[in-house]
């Protein structure tokens, strides 16, 4: 019994062996077969695949930089905000109004004078009327 596997282990061997080689056999044809012309055309195209992960390395790391910058302006114009200190329902209405000729988003103009947005768009309605 034990002659009998090893000779079955033998011949599976021999035959992995034989189905090896003639892989082997293919792939060094398959490769000879590339020729130089084809071989130098595939590195060209690598090179060119590598300058354009390289620049779009540098477009990454641009916009990244650019981000960085705009969160820094954008924290800066938040923490150089002046919370709107308001005594009266005139000075409310005077400051909504300053606020708005700035330019300043509706949304931050409520935040800022403790209003809803929807008093602001009043006040400045009520403006645009009087006008």
């Amino acid at each position: 019994m034990q002659s009998e596997t090893m000779e079955i282990l033998i011949a599976v061997s021999i035959c992995c062996d034989v189905v090896l080689f003639f892989l082997i056999v293919w792939l060094f044809f398959k490769v000879k077969g590339l020729g130089p012309e084809r071989l130098e055309r595939l590195i060209n195209e690598l090179r060119e695949s590598q300058a354009l992960v390289d620049r779009l390395q540098a477009i990454i790391e641009e916009k990244a930089r650019l981000a960085k910058a705009l969160e820094n302006n954008l924290r800066s114009y938040h923490s150089s905000k002046n919370p709107v200190n308001i005594k009266g329902k005139n000075n409310i209405k005077e400051q909504v109004l300053l606020l708005y000729d700035k330019g300043v988003d509706i949304a931050e103009i409520a935040e800022s004078t403790g209003l809803t947005t929807g008093e602001v768009e009043l006040i400045i309605s009520i403006k645009s009327v009087s006008v």
